[in-house]
């Protein structure tokens, strides 16, 4: 396979590398990772990025090679101090991940547990806070959890985190582009995130939003790849990235948020994605296939859906990747994930139903 460039649009073109009407193609040129088209393509995602994120001017937008956890790791490693104790909010995998991560970083860190289906409980929060004196400098919590599909209470966290003096980092990786992240809690120091969710690019590119005060702040160095200051200051030194970009899909990130500014932005992709979710709600609930978590913490993402008391994931799964259908397996037995999140019509949605129904009735 060939990735290419032809007038400043990605091209994939199947096939060995060899291709001769690929590559005898006049119209096709090769981007370099240091060049001044670079340069262009990286200043534009930075400044569509920022203006996409509804956040002010204190915020620096810098990013990073690989996924949506390669930013979260740069975020907890390059903004938190030797001498920090940041309190984790775990409500799923991937606040346990940051967990890992503070462990891995040798970070101090606490943990307050909530029940994974129902997300973080503002009230409990609270209560533990209010307890009785605390050494906690950082909160660390994910705004939507994929693992079943739950969304956290974002600003009710933060305006505690407030209240408490507490700074607080936010793991906006499957939520960005779709859910609200802005607050004006000047404590909201950083969230990180990724090119291929709600925005729709691809995998390989994350970047992470951060107060410029805080960037700037001298600390020891904990990584060399993932310093998020030194990511930035390199790039607005010179325009170019420390280390080799992923020219291909940075140029796919580009694209993706080009079309998501005409399409609308953020509310426009909301009503898309929340009307697939309802159509695929109705569809699945013909077959006595139903959401397991509540309403009030959905988002119309990832959502966990029960399975018929006659089919496990593996029968399921197993029939429909044979007809180019791939779901997710749950962590709770007896259910499945699906995604609403991407370009994914009706008539997609239809497919899914159909072929639930005649593998269930087979």
């Amino acid at each position: 396979m060939l990735f290419s460039t032809v007038d400043n649009q990605l091209l994939f073109t199947p096939g060995p590398l060899n291709t001769s009407a690929t590559v005898k193609s006049a119209a096709m040129r090769d981007m370099g990772s240091r060049t001044q088209a670079m340069r262009e393509v990286t200043t534009e995602i930075v400044d569509t990025l920022h203006k996409v994120s509804e956040l002010s001017a204190d915020y620096t937008t810098v990013l990073l090679q690989g996924s949506g956890t390669f930013a979260v790791e740069a975020m907890l490693s390059s903004l938190i101090d030797n001498d920090d104790h940041a309190l984790v909010l775990v409500s799923g995998d991937y606040s346990s991940r940051m967990a890992d991560i503070c462990n891995i970083y040798g970070i101090q860190h606490q943990l307050l547990n909530f029940e994974e289906s129902e997300g973080v409980c503002p009230q409990k929060l609270k209560a533990f806070l209010d307890s009785g004196p605390k050494q906690f400098s950082h909160l660390l919590f994910v705004h939507y959890e994929t693992a079943l599909g739950v969304v956290n209470p974002y600003q009710p966290i933060i305006d505690i985190a407030w209240q408490h003096g507490l700074k607080v980092l936010v793991d906006c990786v499957s939520s960005f582009g779709l859910l609200p992240i802005n607050s004006e809690r000047p404590n909201l120091v950083a969230m990180a995130s990724s090119a291929n969710k709600c925005i729709q690019g691809l995998t390989g590119a994350s970047f992470v939003f951060v107060q410029h005060k805080e960037l700037m702040l001298e600390r020891k160095k904990r990584t060399l790849a993932f310093d998020l200051k030194a990511q930035s200051t390199t790039f607005f030194a010179s325009g170019e990235w420390r280390f080799s970009p992923p020219v291909q899909i940075l140029l796919g990130l580009r694209q993706a948020l080009r079309e998501y500014v005409q399409e609308g932005g953020r509310a426009q992709r909301y009503k898309k994605y929340f009307a697939l979710h309802k159509y695929l709600e109705s569809r699945l609930s013909t077959l006595g296939i139903f959401p397991i978590i509540n309403a009030g913490v959905r988002a119309p993402i990832i959502n966990t859906y029960s399975l018929p008391t006659t089919m496990d994931y593996a029968c399921l799964s197993a029939s429909l990747i044979k007809r180019n259908i791939v779901v997710y397996a749950s962590k709770l037995k007896g259910c499945f994930r699906v995604g609403t999140a991407g370009d994914i019509r009706p008539s997609d949605i239809d497919t899914l139903v159909n072929e639930i129904d005649t593998t269930m009735k087979g």
